[in-house]
């Protein structure tokens, strides 16, 4: 299962919860869809009954959940998908968890670490990598600074600037 969303709360008292969205297709969350939340390593589905933006998160009024203690049951509960659900992207996209993980390789063939983390930032993405030495770093998401992404030989060449990956540096 893919996660695309996390409940972080309910919203009021009449059973409407909070979501930290993890997708970019935030019409998954419209009125009429069905959200399928991981309770206990099940999974229930859920009829969105209502839907609206609150401070960058999603506000779901779901069918049955009528209160702030049903709401409250939810609370850092996952909402998912299957991995058939997942949409078609356009070239060079890629989800995140198929970033996770990618060994990072510099310019020099060398290998400097692997992707940890995927940040979204107002202005760009963000990889945290693990150095080989376990310290982390954090490298910008964007075309100028990459070479290649293979996804299915599981690594990322990134152009290694001088001197952001010598120690003193480092996060």
């Amino acid at each position: 299962m893919i996660l695309i969303g996390k409940i972080v709360g309910p919203h009021g008292i009449k059973g409407t919860i909070k979501v930290k969205p993890f997708t970019d297709f935030l019409e998954r969350f419209e009125k009429g869809n069905i959200v399928k939340i991981e309770i206990d390593n099940t999974l229930f589905e859920f009829l969105i009954e209502e839907s609206f933006l609150h401070k960058n998160l999603i506000c779901l009024k779901l069918k049955d959940i009528d209160n702030i203690d049903d709401a409250l049951k939810l609370k850092d509960k996952n909402i998912v998908i299957a991995e058939d659900e997942l949409k078609e992207l356009d070239k060079d996209e890629y989800y995140i968890h198929d970033l996770i993980g990618l060994e990072v390789i510099g310019e020099n063939e060398i290998l400097i670490g692997k992707i940890i983390d995927v940040i979204s930032l107002a202005s760009n993405d963000v990889y945290e990598i693990e150095l080989k030495d376990g310290q982390k770093v954090f490298y910008p998401a964007v075309k100028d600074y990459i070479d290649e992404i293979n996804i299915e030989k599981k690594f990322i060449r990134i152009k290694n600037y001088e001197g952001f990956f010598d120690k003193d540096d480092a996060i």
